[in-house]
């Protein structure tokens, strides 16, 4: 057996201890990284189940602006299309929508998205007019 004395063990050179620095700087890093994408995740699931938001589930209204931005990122570059819609309790909300939608979206009509789908009423309801489908 080996006996070593107090002043004898050697203590970590600070090039040592420097060395975990970085390793803990990684791990903070992914941690926050995991974080963000859960709290994205659950923001976005939450706007679907209480219908709110660009990512409604279900919504009813008429369409009084559309808008087509250009979006850029490292792996690409494409369009979001939305509508912005007035509901018949006259909150005003935007809502995102595909191409065809966008496209076929006139201001005026009336739009409803429920499980079955998306309806566009070809009918243009003037400014004193009801929202209620006739």
């Amino acid at each position: 057996m080996v006996f070593v004395k107090d002043g004898m063990r050697k203590t970590p050179r600070s090039s040592e201890r420097k060395s975990k620095l970085p390793g803990v700087a990684i791990n903070v890093f992914f941690v926050t990284l995991i974080v963000l994408g859960l709290a994205t995740t659950l923001y976005t699931c939450r706007q679907r189940l209480n219908s709110s938001g660009l990512y409604r589930s279900s919504y009813e209204g008429k369409i009084v602006d559309k808008s087509a931005t250009i979006i850029e990122s490292r792996s690409g570059s494409g369009m979001r299309y939305s509508l912005s819609i007035i509901a018949p309790d006259g909150l005003p909300f935007e809502v995102a929508v595909d191409r065809e939608i966008y496209e076929r979206a006139r201001v005026g009509m009336l739009i409803k998205k429920d499980s079955s789908g998306v309806k566009l009423d070809e009918h243009i309801v003037g400014a004193g007019e009801s929202l209620e489908r006739k």
